[in-house]
């Protein structure tokens, strides 16, 4: 294959390296010695490689100034040489900013001093201020500020409006007693906020209410239950349960069933029959002793109702024997078993408005 030709610069490149002396002629020892040392840097080469960062920042800083120019201005005596302190101090000039870059710079830093100034000034009344707060957070002045402040922003008043209505002698000075007595008044509560603390009174006293028949209701169905497990009827009403859940079925679907004759009320036969043409396997005596679980009114007879309530209670007392469980396991209790209102679960350390926190809750 053909090589490509020599370029002047690569002759020109090649005959400078084989010929050091410089005098532009070549003998064969010069071409021997060019080839045994054709891996070896020249002396050009290695000082182009230590100073060539060097004068590439002497470039840079020259900022597209003429070498020539340069050269003139820092040979001083015109001799056409420099020296290096010359060079030196010249360099040096050169990295120096320009005058408006100065300007600029010494302006941003008369600022950064006002600021600085100004900061000290905010921080050090800052630091006055929270030693100040301290001190009449430490004496109580400040509970009696923030009181004057509310009842100026909720009057809609002026500080000077506040200063009358404190100087009741009208001879322009306050004393103690004149403050006392604002802040005795400013301690009772408005008729709003007397309604609305009724209003909250009332909705508490509903919700305990309402909490405790809840209590009642539970303990009433808990009792009745015991007292069906105790006397076998809980077995009876087990089945029926199953049942009902196996068909699909409502109480009053059961009902119907269990009421041939359509009175409205069953007796202990009819139940029997019922329970006997649904294969629940329940005894006559389990019968009766269901039925005389069931009438609550004492007359021998079930209705829709009282079915339907022992149904519910049955089922509802079912869940809680398994919660229970679920939570004798865990080491725990429900909420509703160990407490009976919500004020005993969050107790708010506010004594007089009685207001949960953060920390409360």
């Amino acid at each position: 294959a053909e090589h490509p030709a020599f370029t002047e610069e690569e002759l020109f490149k090649l005959l400078r390296f084989m010929d050091p002396s410089g005098d532009g002629e070549l003998n064969l020892v010069e071409v021997r010695s060019a080839f045994a040392n054709i891996n070896t840097k020249t002396k050009v080469e290695e000082m182009e490689g230590d100073i060539g960062e060097v004068l590439h920042r002497c470039e840079q800083a020259m900022k597209g100034r003429r070498l020539k120019d340069f050269f003139i201005e820092i040979d001083v005596e015109d001799r056409g040489i420099v020296s290096s302190a010359a060079l030196k101090e010249g360099l040096e000039r050169l990295l120096q900013p320009s005058a408006n870059l100065r300007a600029t710079m010494a302006k941003k830093e008369k600022t950064m001093v006002q600021l600085r100034r100004a900061y000290n000034e905010i921080l050090t009344k800052a630091v006055k201020a929270a030693a100040q707060i301290r001190e009449l957070e430490a004496n109580g002045v400040a509970e009696v500020m923030r009181r004057l402040d509310s009842h100026i922003k909720n009057h809609g008043k002026k500080i000077v409006d506040l200063f009358h209505d404190i100087d009741v002698s009208g001879d322009g000075r306050l004393d103690g007693n004149e403050v006392a007595d604002m802040l005795e008044r400013l301690s009772q509560p408005s008729l709003e906020a007397r309604a609305a603390r009724k209003k909250k009174e009332l909705k508490i006293a509903q919700r305990r209410h309402e909490e405790e028949t809840k209590r009642i209701q539970f303990n009433e169905m808990m009792e009745r239950m015991a007292r069906a497990e105790k006397s076998g009827a809980a077995a009876v009403l087990s089945k029926l349960e199953f049942f009902m859940r196996r068909w699909q079925m409502r109480c009053i679907d059961l009902f119907r069933l269990v009421d041939a004759d359509g009175g409205g009320t069953v007796d202990a036969d009819e139940l029997a029959a019922a329970i006997q043409c649904t294969q629940l396997n329940a005894s006559p005596e389990q019968v009766h002793t269901l039925v005389d679980y069931l009438d609550t009114g004492g007359d021998g007879q079930v209705d829709h109702t009282e079915l339907e309530s022992a149904i519910r209670y049955y089922r509802r007392y079912r869940w809680e024997k398994a919660m229970a469980v679920r939570y004798s396991k865990n080491g725990k209790l429900p909420l509703y078993l160990k407490y009976q209102h919500f004020e005993e679960i969050f107790v708010p350390s506010d004594p007089i408005h009685r207001r949960l926190t953060a920390v409360d809750i």
